[in-house]
């Protein structure tokens, strides 16, 4: 993980914004440096969020817990034979 910590953080952000929301999850168990980079990043959940979802009606959230939501709702339906899909904006 050394190599990541050298980027500037605009990069970091820029690449994490694209994971999926179950992984944004994982990612940060596997160093210090990520966990401290994504724990609380509220901007990071939001674009996140944005961009497997709509935008919500009100922007007042808690982005952190909405996406914990998401990779939550994406856990219960792939146990179950479903999935979630995401249909990109164009």
């Amino acid at each position: 993980m050394d190599h990541l910590a050298q980027l500037l953080a605009e990069i970091v952000h820029d690449i994490f914004k694209l994971l999926d929301p179950r992984d944004l999850f994982v990612v940060p168990m596997t160093c210090r440096y990520l966990y401290d980079f994504i724990k609380d990043n509220q901007i990071l959940h939001k674009d996140n969020y944005y961009r497997v979802l709509d935008e919500p009606p009100t922007t007042d959230l808690d982005w952190v817990q909405e996406i914990y939501d998401v990779a939550r709702l994406q856990t219960i339906c792939s146990r179950y034979g479903g999935s979630v899909t995401y249909t990109p904006l164009l």
